[in-house]
């Protein structure tokens, strides 16, 4: 079944209760793929959790300056010092058929590295490592189109460029990889990224499966597709279709709301790509600032008339992200992570778990007994899209942006994200400046 030996209660809760955000008529969606990221965080404290018992810690000193806007692809910080951290990314766009369908990686990748360059006006020779998450594409070439990404960006040759894989927390993994490497004193100033093109890179197999895998039930369960691990989990823990819509319907309205305030275009950078008119054949530069994927006219409506993506019968329909890595890992991890940093979830006043489906999405939220309110409050890959290697960065940046606006009342804020083949991941994140409140 596919539930990669991470337990829970049976079927049987209490619907979750979204209040009148899922009345509003709204509409599920996107396929959304290619990005990056930055930004200003007063983050003093970063605590890293995976099922597999990793964890990194760094302590910043007060930050140096006061900006702080954006996302978390791009990150650098000095351990027990005076440090600053920045954050930044692109839009997302739809696979195939999106702005982003005809641009390659690197020029992705190259305008958010200068962006951060400009913007802290950072020394790139005084880097000490970019460290890039990403899922799909081959490791070797991505490797080296990051590479190239760095020099277009005007990063010397004494920087180094490396990739990281652990599928959708490969963002959030490559931050953590540049803490840990700034705590462990290898070097002072560090850059942490996200890309992905599901474009061009498309999820799949190559090979035939393994035939020892018939013995053993975990490895089997690692072959399952992502929407029947989705499935799974509605099943077994009776997550209803009609709150995965409600659910849908809730990440579209309060990303369209994101958008219509401006909150997301502060972490934004905007990038200009060459498109191909497809009836005049002609060609003009168009400048992508804007998620593609939102859907503001998602209503619970239109949702219940959809069929099953998945499974006869099923529950979870083609109007969210890609099929992409699902679990209940974050039920499990964000509670590790939590312990690790000596807290506990009443401590926590902000949450971005990553929406890879409605059904697993709303287990652990239900779960953990979370507010909704504290959750995905801009919305989350539902409405967004959910590039596998970037989602991790995008998460971070979105959680900090919103834990700058709040100010010093929203002290510590989590993202969390499962993980194919049955993992999941957390972080803590706290803001320096209220680190001394009592």
């Amino acid at each position: 079944m596919g539930e990669t030996g991470i337990e829970g209660e049976e079927a049987g809760r209490e619907p979750l209760n979204w209040g009148e955000e899922a009345e509003i008529p709204r509409r599920s969606s996107c396929r959304t793929w290619e990005m990056l990221y930055r930004e200003n965080c007063a983050s003093r404290t970063l605590r890293w959790d995976v099922r597999t018992g990793e964890q990194a810690t760094l302590d910043f000193g007060e930050p140096v300056a006061s900006k702080q806007e954006g996302d978390l692809g791009e990150m650098s910080g000095q351990a027990n010092r005076d440090s600053s951290c920045d954050a930044c990314r692109t839009a997302i766009c739809k696979a195939n058929k999106g702005g982003f369908k005809n641009v390659h990686a690197e020029d992705l990748l190259a305008p958010l590295l200068k962006a951060l360059l400009d913007k802290t006006k950072l020394n790139p020779s005084e880097v000490g490592d970019i460290v890039v998450g990403t899922v799909l594409a081959p490791g070797s070439q991505r490797a080296i189109e990051c590479r190239m990404a760095a020099f277009y960006a005007g990063f010397p040759e004494t920087v180094p460029i490396k990739t990281v894989n652990r599928q959708c927390s490969s963002g959030l993994q490559a931050i953590a990889d540049v803490v840990s490497a700034i705590k462990a004193g290898f070097y002072d100033v560090g850059i942490g990224a996200g890309l992905e093109s599901m474009t061009v890179n498309k999820i799949g197999w190559e090979g035939p499966p393994n035939p020892k895998a018939k013995h053993f039930q975990e490895v089997q369960d690692c072959y399952l597709p992502m929407g029947v691990t989705s499935e799974n989990v509605a099943e077994r823990y009776g997550i209803t279709k009609e709150e995965q819509d409600q659910t849908a319907v809730v990440s579209h309205k309060r990303a369209a709301a994101a958008i219509a305030s401006g909150k997301l275009k502060e972490e934004i950078v905007p990038v200009t790509v060459k498109v191909v008119d497809p009836n005049t054949g002609y060609e003009k530069e168009i400048t992508i600032s804007v998620d593609e994927g939102v859907r503001p006219e998602t209503s619970l409506y239109g949702l219940a008339k959809l069929k099953p993506a998945f499974k006869k019968g099923g529950s979870t329909t083609a109007v969210g992200v890609h099929p992409a890595v699902m679990g209940i890992g974050p039920a499990v991890a964000i509670p590790a992570a939590v312990k690790a940093a000596g807290l506990q979830l009443k401590d926590i006043d902000l949450y971005e778990i990553n929406e890879a489906f409605a059904s697993q999405y709303v287990y652990c939220i239900k779960d953990l007994g979370l507010d909704p309110g504290k959750v995905n409050v801009n919305g989350g890959a539902i409405a967004l899209g959910h590039p596998l290697g970037a989602t991790g960065a995008r998460c971070v940046i979105t959680l900090l942006n919103e834990m700058k606006r709040r100010g010093r009342d929203c002290r510590f804020g989590i993202i969390s994200m499962c993980i194919g083949s049955g993992m999941g991941a957390a972080a803590v994140f706290e803001r320096g400046d209220a680190a001394d409140l009592p």
